[in-house]
């Protein structure tokens, strides 16, 4: 279960100080660089 996950976590890294909610996505088609991407791309990723 979770919570002991966290104390495995805490026991071994000591405490945590700061938490990132991270998500990422690959395969909408697009490749180059952003200014190149279509609207409907940007939004595909941001609906992440």
């Amino acid at each position: 279960d979770w919570n002991q996950v966290a104390n495995a976590a805490a026991e071994t890294f000591g405490a945590i100080h700061a938490l990132v909610n991270n998500a990422g996505v690959g395969g909408s088609g697009s490749t180059g660089p952003i200014e190149e991407h279509s609207a409907d791309d940007w939004q595909w990723t941001i609906d992440v």
